[in-house]
């Protein structure tokens, strides 16, 4: 299967620090630094608080992504199915 992520998807505009995968900006972080969030988190909500969030946050990426995910498959399938490099028996 083709990687989602290519480099022309991938953007860096470093002159003002900012990355894109498609039309939607990301960002790179430790992961130190989340983990720091999470136990401050904890401390500051309580655990059952603070599971409830990062479960909603965890939540709402990973629905984001699976939206990418089904654009870029439908793109890929549109190209192999219109002529591209497609392989006999593949599967769309």
């Amino acid at each position: 299967m083709p990687s989602l992520i290519r480099p022309a998807r991938l953007h860096f505009s470093p002159a003002d620090g900012r990355i894109w995968l498609d039309d939607q900006r990301m960002l790179l972080i430790h992961s130190s630094a989340l983990g720091v969030l999470r136990r401050e988190l904890i401390e500051s909500l309580g655990i059952d608080r603070a599971r409830g969030l990062l479960t909603r946050m965890g939540y709402h990426a990973g629905s984001r992504d699976a939206q990418m995910a089904r654009r870029v498959r439908r793109l890929i399938g549109l190209r192999l199915t219109t002529g591209g490099n497609r392989q006999p028996g593949a599967k769309v």
